[in-house]
């Protein structure tokens, strides 16, 4: 049985918000129900806007119908906002299909100030990559910090492991570029 799980939270104002994902097919918060379209065994990435009492205020979803899983969010004074993790199989992010290698690609959201999609970045990989840490810098730009196996590309930069496991820092400028 699968549930939701919260992977960060962030406080703006009189605003939190809570970052994770689930495998379920339906999310129920109070009086708010989510029913995923035909997923079947499959995760979906989620923020959750909550007020100072704990009431839901709305609830974004992203990177379904296939396995994605959010890792890290990161919301500096600026109030930008990004969030990654990582999915497999095909991921549909703001309308746009990813296609990962099976094993586990990583992607990048920079978001908007109210929860939606700016852009979308990912990664290709035989092997594996898995973001583990998310920090904006003071230009707005982000950086990505995780680890991969094999082989990882981000954007035309290819990364070749000397180990069973390598670690990596990319950075992205504000409007996505590596």
């Amino acid at each position: 049985e699968c549930e939701a799980k919260p992977k960060n939270i962030q406080c703006i104002g009189d605003t939190l918000m809570v970052y994770g994902d689930t495998g379920n097919d339906t999310i129920v918060i109070d009086t708010f129900q989510f029913i995923f379209p035909d997923i079947v065994a499959s995760t979906a990435s989620f923020i959750g806007y909550f007020n100072k009492d704990g009431n839901l205020i709305k609830m974004n979803f992203f990177g379904f119908p296939y396995s994605s899983c959010a890792s890290s969010m990161d919301i500096p004074s600026t109030q930008l906002m990004y969030s990654g993790g990582s999915f497999m199989k095909d991921c549909i992010f703001n309308g746009d299909t990813f296609h990962s290698s099976q094993n586990g690609d990583a992607y990048i959201i920079k978001h908007t100030p109210d929860g939606g999609i700016e852009w979308v970045r990912h990664t290709t990989s035989p092997g594996y990559n898995y973001p583990k840490s998310i920090s904006v810098d003071p230009s707005g730009g982000v950086y990505l910090a995780g680890v991969f196996s094999d082989t990882t590309i981000f954007g035309n930069d290819t990364l070749v492991s000397v180990a069973n496991q390598d670690k990596y820092v990319a950075h992205y400028s504000a409007d996505g570029e590596v």
